[in-house]
């Protein structure tokens, strides 16, 4: 009788420590950093972008585990391959997969598989309603500029061409996306460059912010133009175990995804305007 409970025992251990590796083997740990409304801690399933990752490995079986750094250490720990925690027993090493987004870069090319891209961020213009131009591509866009504020934030990389087209006198550097956002609002600017997503965002906290009276200005504000759409990958480290497969895998289930309309539906889930892939 004992034998017998003995070899039962052994055998659901067995099967208990087998189906523990298969499912660790199953998981991908990536890092992330915080950007609202794309990608957050603090968001339902960490934001849109996020949730269509965990979703696109999802279809393979694979399961998406997220850790958020500030960017530089999550470029520094994704570039080594594995995260240092602290537990009960001491430190321990968790393999680290990669890290999203990415832009892609040949440089870091040489470190990690890139999916294909993903929606991308997209870079333009907000104005008032009221200023009418009719905006048919960005030659013709650099004569309407001419004499209009336009609001940036400090240290921001904009387009050369803005700065020469409408001079550096005319374009005002606020700390915030949020400030540049109330100061059109107020009509202390004309357009502001802005991130899509995050204009869309931001315009729905000052809606709660303000009266009625306000947040109707704010509903006065419409986007533009986009003059640059930057699109986001998934990078997997060269030296995790079977990493052109997780990319492989990522690349099936993300095309699935936009070919179901699901990709959209978690992106405008948000409240945000689907940018297309």
């Amino acid at each position: 009788m004992m034998l017998r409970f003995l070899l039962v025992f052994l055998l659901l251990s067995f099967h208990d420590e087998a189906w523990t590796q298969e499912n660790e083997s199953r998981s991908i740990h990536l890092l992330s950093s915080e950007f609202k409304p794309y990608y957050s801690s603090e968001m339902r399933d960490y934001g849109p972008l996020s949730s269509i990752i965990s979703k696109s490995f999802k279809i393979s079986k694979y399961k998406v585990i997220i850790y958020f750094f500030p960017w530089q250490k999550a470029m520094e720990v994704a570039t080594t391959g594995f995260l240092l925690r602290k537990t009960g027993k001491g430190k321990k090493k968790i393999p680290i997969d990669g890290i999203f987004p990415l832009w892609y870069a040949t440089p870091k090319g040489k470190i990690f598989h890139y999916s294909r891209r993903m929606i991308p961020n997209e870079i333009g213009l907000y104005k008032r309603k009221e200023i009418l131009i009719n905006f048919k591509g960005i030659p013709q866009l650099v004569n309407t500029l001419d004499n209009a504020r336009l609001g940036v934030v400090s240290g921001m990389r904009y387009a050369p061409f803005l700065v020469s087209s409408i001079g550096r006198s005319l374009i005002e550097e606020g700390e915030t996306n949020g400030q540049n956002l109330e100061k059109l609002m107020r009509g202390k600017l004309d357009m502001i460059l802005i991130d899509r997503a995050l204009g869309e965002f931001l315009q729905r906290k000052l809606y709660a912010k303000y009266t009625k009276a306000e947040a109707e200005k704010l509903r006065r504000i419409e986007w533009f133009a986009t003059l640059q759409k930057k699109y986001m990958h998934v990078a997997i480290n060269r030296k995790s175990e079977a990493a052109a497969e997780k990319i492989l895998a990522f690349n099936e289930g993300y095309q699935k995804l936009l070919d179901s309309g699901q990709a959209k539906e978690v992106y405008e889930s948000f409240n945000l305007t689907w940018p297309g892939d």
